[in-house]
């Protein structure tokens, strides 16, 4: 039995086939996407015994990236240099970020943004609404993982809010 926590329960997780909660949850607030990545870990974490603290709370998908969010001990799916993520990535084709959500929210946005450098966080109003600007520096932006629009989709679903990337 494995410590890993997930939205969907360990019989469906086991065999593959979904009970009508786990369905109802994939159908209404997760993806088969999310059941996959969560039955691959519940699998891995079984097979090598693996003892982690881990929850796994949802992912952000693109055509061909995702990141997954997640609580506690990341760095069992991260793995030694890498090699938990890279196994993930070549097994559902994606490149895959795991960020830890235990962190505070500048960590959290450092973590989605890297290598760039994170500079601030400004509330600002714009339109009658409430947006977030984030200021990041423009020092290494030809070494990021995800495009700018793509950056902005992941920290406007962190947020639940606009967000804007500002350059400097």
């Amino acid at each position: 039995m494995t410590d890993i926590k997930t939205p969907f329960c360990s019989v469906c997780l086991k065999s593959g086939v979904t009970c009508a909660a786990c369905e109802s949850n994939i159908k209404e607030k997760y993806s088969q996407f999310d059941f996959d990545i969560c039955k691959y870990l519940y699998e891995k974490f079984s097979k090598h015994n693996i003892k982690s603290d881990l929850e796994y709370i949802t992912s952000f998908r693109t055509k061909d990236a995702a990141i997954l969010f997640m609580r506690g001990d990341i760095g069992s799916v991260i793995g030694h240099r890498g090699n938990g993520v890279k196994e993930i990535s070549q097994k559902f084709g994606k490149r895959i970020k795991v960020v830890n959500l235990n962190n505070n929210i500048k960590d959290v946005i450092s973590d989605i943004i890297n290598p760039l450098e994170l500079l601030g966080i400004n509330k600002i109003f714009k339109d009658g609404t409430e947006k977030y600007k984030i200021r990041v520096s423009k020092k290494n932006i030809m070494q990021i993982s995800f495009d700018i629009p793509t950056l902005e989709k992941v920290l406007n679903f962190l947020f639940n809010a606009d967000v804007l990337l500002s350059f400097e």
